[in-house]
């Protein structure tokens, strides 16, 4: 399919799917439909934005900036990946020590199963790896002092 033609049809896609929500009700928009408790408003901006990107992508513009990373949407992925670093722009992650975590599993369940006394599983110390797919908070627009700022 041509990118034109791709493109219209997203167009299509997308101004129906508006019509649709035009005649939500704001109770239906805000009450949570699933376990993880995202609203239809949760949904719908998670999905405007990945339309931006893809749009954004087929035009060749940049995407990120397209999407509003990191000036509207910050995006936190996890694990600290290779990929993280490569990504554009960049993502920040929470790094979690996961082979130490796998290595005092694996001690703790060869102790029970030896019937030994096992050692205890301590949490371990997560680690924010701040990129550019984030701002801080205190570049916000409206953000109150106190309120989700750092202290000074």
């Amino acid at each position: 399919m041509p990118k034109a033609e791709l493109l219209e049809k997203m167009r299509t896609g997308w101004n129906e799917l508006l019509a649709f929500i035009a005649t939500l009700t704001p109770e239906q928009m805000s009450t949570p439909t699933d376990a993880a408790g995202w609203t239809m408003k949760d949904h719908l901006m998670h999905l405007a934005v990945w339309q931006e990107g893809v749009y954004a992508l087929l035009e060749g513009r940049d995407r990120a900036a397209a999407m509003g990373v990191p000036q509207d949407v910050s995006i936190v992925g996890f694990d600290d990946r290779t990929l993280a670093r490569l990504i554009a722009p960049p993502l920040t992650t929470i790094r979690y020590p996961m082979e130490d975590a796998g290595r005092r599993a694996a001690r703790h369940l060869v102790q029970r199963v030896r019937g030994e006394a096992a050692d205890p599983l301590p949490l371990l110390p997560p680690a924010l790896v701040v990129r550019a797919s984030t701002r801080p908070l205190s570049e916000a627009a409206g953000l109150r002092q106190g309120v989700g700022a750092p202290s000074s």
